[in-house]
């Protein structure tokens, strides 16, 4: 039976035959200073490709020598304010400058309206500076200034679930607003089942 599995004669890591040139390769790539990492990266905010290239090091060298200091590679969103901030193109513009952007207002798939507004949420890994939130809801949470309610829904006094002004809302909890739509939907079944005879007398 042929082995593909070796062990590096220099740190003794089981490394696939194919790979063992390439990881010998690795191992004579001159190891730079951790401190002119964290200075080129975070403080002068050069990009992972750019630190690479001026230490001559690779990006698997700076993740793990980064997670060992308690640091971390840059998010998605980090990296695309740096692009703005710096004059670099982004790869993958977003908001206004986004090819597909429709004003930051979209209606999902049950009808309702959702709206892209600055993050509230406190900066974490994966934190994205804008976020689409229902508009209903942020138009009363606006106006009441409070989160809603666990459990609680916003209903559409009016039926229209486009129409998103203050007077039109109203918050109430989930089995009332079931209990309240029972009705219209009695409703729309005898309007469906007559628009359905009366296309069958045509």
């Amino acid at each position: 039976m042929i082995t593909t599995k070796v062990n590096c004669p220099r740190c003794n890591r089981v490394i696939g035959r194919r790979g063992l040139k390439r990881h010998l390769r690795w191992h004579n790539i001159p190891s730079p200073r951790l401190e002119d990492a964290i200075r080129l990266y975070f403080d002068e905010e050069k990009t992972l490709r750019e630190v690479c290239k001026e230490l001559k090091t690779t990006s698997h060298w700076m993740r793990r020598n980064f997670s060992e200091c308690g640091k971390s590679l840059r998010t998605f969103s980090e990296v695309i304010h740096l692009s703005y901030k710096h004059g670099r193109k982004p790869a993958t513009p977003w908001g206004e400058k986004a090819p597909n952007w429709k004003g930051g207002r979209c209606i999902q798939d049950g009808g309702y309206v959702k709206i892209h507004i600055p993050n509230p949420i406190p900066k974490h890994k994966g934190w994205h500076p804008f976020i689409f939130i229902s508009e209903h809801r942020y138009v009363w949470e606006n106006a009441h200034q409070q989160k809603l309610p666990k459990g609680w829904v916003i209903h559409h006094l009016n039926g229209i679930k486009t129409d998103n002004r203050l007077e039109n809302l109203a918050a109430m909890q989930r089995g009332a607003h079931t209990d309240l739509a029972i009705p219209y939907r009695h409703r729309i079944k005898e309007l469906e089942e007559r628009i359905r005879i009366l296309e069958g007398d045509k």
